[in-house]
């Protein structure tokens, strides 16, 4: 008597095969009913739901036309696939064309379905205003946190007839649970949770496949708002919004009205300077440490793939050079020299006297009848004794000799001794509206070598190329 073949467990097959219980439950009632072990496996693997249905449609076929006694139509093959695939002649034909094959959906493969269902464009901008009032109230805005916004405060409204909420940015912070909104992740997926939506949206309302609301109110002003979260993320990225870090300081800094003219001041003039033929020169300082390398590199993260190098930083060098487009770095001006202190900060190795020394030596005299960009950093706007202003912190005595020395004394204190009555914040007022223009000491130095000072707009490193050269050459 032959070994009896044990059958696989439904489960065993399904897991080693990559299906699932259900699909091998199904192949083996129908397909493989009566087959030896090693057999049923093999189908399992090979065959899918649609060619066992096309297997079972042809061999019924075959069978009817055994026990039929008319002709078959053997002439007529495009016939008789079709009627032993169960499937119409225009169905038949349409598959068998040329590259129809490649155009079909790998069999097995889950249909993925975009959903149409949408907020309605009208409705955009009473998104996009709940976004913006969270921030106003000092609020990160979440999926739970607007959605929240825009249910209660809608509730809200439709009793007083206005079209905003009133809410704090406390009570809209928090969800129905009492738990702060933003908490969880913001994939847009999975149902609604901590914030459910107004009564109108569970009384029965139906919502089409537009996202538009069946029997709401639209003709009277703004109904309330009924969709689910999930429609409401969908939205946010239809808007424009996405859920990302935002805008940091700089991008915000760039956008104020004094950097905006300071932006636009600077490229007129540098426009103006390429035009009339001069070069433009380019200067700002950087730092290298002693055991700095790349953060990057290729290994397989053993032992033998990565270089022998002391923990710490090291040693820190302050690095400074100047370069022009049509020059590249000018030879012999460069400036180098070990830091000293143990700040992380390399603008305080940096000092207005020893930035001035190393120009007049090494830089002016190389760029003359050219333009010098430099940025806004302290040491390199450091006022000349007489463009500094009256401050606060001057003695009286001090007010007095600024508003000599620059001719501000008002002609109606002459007649008096206007030294000893006037008081501090008399001549503070004085010395406030006589607030002389800002003239730098580099601008001084400049031209004595005949060389133009330009200054770049804060938070643009854009603008000045060098700074670009410092990131290739420290981190290739």
């Amino acid at each position: 008597m032959a070994a009896r073949v044990r059958r696989p467990a439904r489960g065993a097959v399904a897991a080693a095969h990559g299906v699932t219980a259900a699909a091998a439950a199904r192949v083996g009632a129908a397909a493989v009913r009566g087959m030896t072990a090693t057999a049923r496996v093999r189908v399992v693997r090979e065959l899918t739901d649609e060619a066992v249905t096309l297997i079972q449609n042809v061999r019924r076929h075959f069978e009817r036309e055994m026990a039929d006694t008319r002709r078959i139509l053997l002439k007529k093959p495009a016939r008789r696939t079709a009627v032993a695939n169960g499937v119409s002649r225009h169905t038949e034909s349409r598959v068998s064309a040329s590259g129809a094959a490649e155009r079909t959906r790998p069999a097995g493969t889950p249909e993925r379905r975009k959903s149409r269902r949408r907020i309605p464009p009208e409705e955009y901008a009473r998104v996009r205003a709940a976004i913006y009032q969270q921030y106003q109230d000092k609020m990160l805005p979440t999926l739970d946190s607007t959605l929240h916004v825009l249910t209660t405060c809608q509730e809200g409204a439709a009793g007083s007839g206005a079209g905003g909420c009133e809410q704090s940015g406390e009570n809209l912070a928090m969800d129905a649970g009492g738990s702060r909104a933003g908490a969880r992740a913001e994939d847009g997926a999975g149902p609604m949770t901590g914030v459910r939506a107004s009564a109108g949206a569970s009384a029965g309302v139906g919502i089409g496949e537009a996202g538009a609301v069946g029997g709401g109110a639209r003709g009277g002003g703004q109904g309330a708002y009924l969709w689910s979260r999930t429609t409401l993320f969908r939205a946010l990225h239809d808007i424009g919004f996405t859920f990302s870090k935002g805008l940091n300081h700089y991008d915000v800094t760039r956008e104020k009205p004094s950097v905006i003219r300071q932006r636009e001041d600077f490229i007129d003039t540098l426009r103006q300077y390429r035009a009339s033929g001069k070069v433009i020169y380019y200067t700002d300082e950087t730092w290298a440490n002693k055991n700095m390398s790349v953060y990057r590199s290729w290994n397989d993260g053993n032992l033998r793939s990565r270089l022998d190098q002391p923990s710490g930083k090291g040693g820190r060098i302050i690095i400074a050079h100047v370069g022009s487009r049509e020059t590249g770095l000018l030879q012999g001006a460069g400036l180098s020299f070990v830091g000293k202190k143990s700040t992380g900060d390399y603008h305080k190795e940096m000092n207005g006297p020893t930035w001035l020394k190393w120009l007049e030596d090494d830089v002016f005299p190389k760029i003359s009848d050219g333009v010098l960009v430099i940025d806004r950093a302290p040491y390199h706007l450091t006022l000349t004794d007489d463009a500094r202003p009256a401050t606060t912190k001057m003695k009286k005595a001090e007010f007095a000799e600024w508003l000599v020395r620059h001719d501000a004394v008002p002609p109606s204190w002459l007649s008096q001794d206007w030294r000893q009555l006037k008081t501090k914040a008399d001549m503070k007022a004085e010395a406030d509206k006589h607030r002389p223009a800002p003239r730098y000491q580099v601008q001084d130095l400049a031209q004595r070598f005949n060389v133009k000072i330009l200054i770049s707009p804060v938070a643009h490193p854009e603008l000045n190329p060098i700074e670009m050269v410092w990131g290739i050459v420290k981190w290739p």
